[in-house]
């Protein structure tokens, strides 16, 4: 299913590149249609070695002081990051009070902790109330839904979306024509919420977030005719795969694996003991379509830094995640959150490499560390479930 996901969605972004919305948005070249063509043939193979053809059936049987303990933490470091920018949160901006921008709100390190730890609560919780048909978690929930949207992270709120919608793809009981249902419900509420964030972040005294549009996008008479939502929504899908494609026909490969390897480093690391390299923004050889869409897809970085076998480590990367996620997804609840984190990676290859973002792929090692708890909890269960069947045989 994940390489049909990651297939589906290149092959939708090679179409939309097509439609003649934008003069700045290249066509498909032949180096990245070999690339997704490639990749998804090998990541089928992964697929096909680790399928299985059992059910998976989870027991409803967890220590629900983790979850509580999980959330209170959460809670503390929202609350802290809050006290340290002085509430000032981003939304404010949009009813003219004092505020900070979303790269500027939180303490820097402690931030991406606390994206990471905020969607793999969402997730596990939305996860029970679908699978379990919990409810003891639907108040907090419902209200730290507005967690993105107060900060205005759209790449929380797009990994969110991604994560819950698939779960309930997955699980709900709904019928096939509900399903259909939602899933367009969800696309244009998602559009729309994308383009309104997208809209409040940039407006300003000087330019509104159409002129922007406009001045970044380069419009056709189509282009004119659609609203911002969609503007912002095709512009994000389809400008990173126009700068990966110009890439690959102008930039030169510097040499430097730092380059690659730098997201994984959290940014005070970055700041204290790779002090030389802090002052980094971006690739110095990178060349982009306009100076303010710096997304280049998943692939930008591995190329830029080692060419075309930059690319064939980072699918090699991709892989080997791919691999480990389907071969202990069914231990757990828990580790099961995983294959949605995968999704999640996989289809935002499109956009940007999730899988060296931090505050995404951190949701990894939080969902082990819950399984192996899990696991730890379930066999004092079966233990104790023995010692009694023992004593009653007695």
């Amino acid at each position: 299913m994940i390489t049909f996901l990651y297939s589906t969605v290149w092959i939708v972004v090679f179409i939309l590149s097509m439609i003649p919305i934008s003069n700045i948005i290249l066509l498909p070249n032949t180096s990245l249609i070999l690339l997704v063509f490639l990749s998804s043939i090998f990541f089928l193979m992964i697929e096909i070695i680790t399928f299985k053809t059992t059910n998976i059936i989870f027991k409803d049987a967890t220590d629900n002081k983790i979850i509580d303990k999980i959330l209170m933490f959460l809670g503390i470091l929202i609350l802290i990051n809050g006290i340290y920018s002085g509430f000032k949160f981003p939304i404010l901006k949009y009813f003219n009070f004092p505020f900070l921008e979303y790269n500027e709100y939180g303490l820097k390190g402690l931030q991406g902790l606390v994206n990471a730890l905020y969607l793999a609560c969402m997730t596990i919780i939305y996860f029970r109330k679908v699978y379990f048909s919990e409810t003891k978690y639907n108040i907090v929930f419902y209200i730290l839904l507005l967690y993105p949207i107060v900060l205005l992270s759209r790449q929380v709120l797009l990994s969110l979306t991604i994560q819950l919608f698939f779960i309930w793809l997955l699980h709900s009981k709904k019928r096939i024509m509900q399903k259909i249902t939602t899933l367009l419900m969800t696309i244009v509420v998602t559009t729309f919420l994308f383009g309104t964030l997208g809209d409040i972040r940039v407006d300003n005294k000087k330019y509104s977030a159409r002129d922007l549009l406009i001045d970044t996008l380069e419009p056709t008479d189509l282009g004119n005719r659609l609203p911002n939502s969609i503007l912002w929504m095709y512009l994000y899908i389809t400008s990173p795969t126009s700068t990966l494609i110009y890439n690959f026909e102008t930039a030169h490969p510097n040499g430097e694996i730092y380059n690659y390897i730098k997201p994984l480093l959290p940014s005070p690391l970055r700041r204290s003991i790779l002090s030389d390299k802090a002052g980094f923004k971006g690739y110095k050889n990178i060349h982009l379509i306009k100076h303010n869409l710096n997304m280049a897809t998943a692939y930008i970085a591995p190329y830029l830094s080692l060419g075309y076998f930059g690319l064939l480590l980072h699918v090699l990367i991709l892989g080997f995640f791919l691999f480990i996620v389907k071969l202990t997804y069914r231990i757990n609840q828990y580790f099961y959150l995983n294959y949605f984190l995968a999704i999640q990676v996989f289809i935002l290859t499109i956009f940007t490499n999730t899988l060296f973002y931090l505050p995404i792929i951190f949701q990894f090692f939080i969902f082990v560390l819950l399984g192996l708890i899990q696991m730890n909890y379930d066999r004092k269960q079966n233990h104790q479930n023995n010692n009694h069947i023992y004593k009653v045989s007695k």
